[in-house]
């Protein structure tokens, strides 16, 4: 376990042979959640228009559940 809020828990693993961080979003409220959707754009939009640094990948992520890994 990386990091455990009230609002989230981060935890660390691997991915196939890569390493890899799931997030669980635990506060469902309507902010939260839109912020939650809002990451999850961010790093969709990296994939198609990559920045001019290393940013995380995207390996799934599931709205419905509040998890991306």
């Amino acid at each position: 376990m990386l990091a455990h809020t009230e609002k989230s828990i981060l935890l660390a693993g691997d991915c196939d042979t890569s390493p890899a961080v799931a997030k669980l979003l635990l506060d469902h409220t309507p902010f939260w959640s839109a912020r939650f959707q809002d990451e999850i754009n961010l790093y969709r939009s990296f994939t198609a228009s990559p920045p001019p640094i290393r940013t995380p990948r995207l390996i799934a992520a599931d709205v419905r559940r509040h998890v991306l890994l």
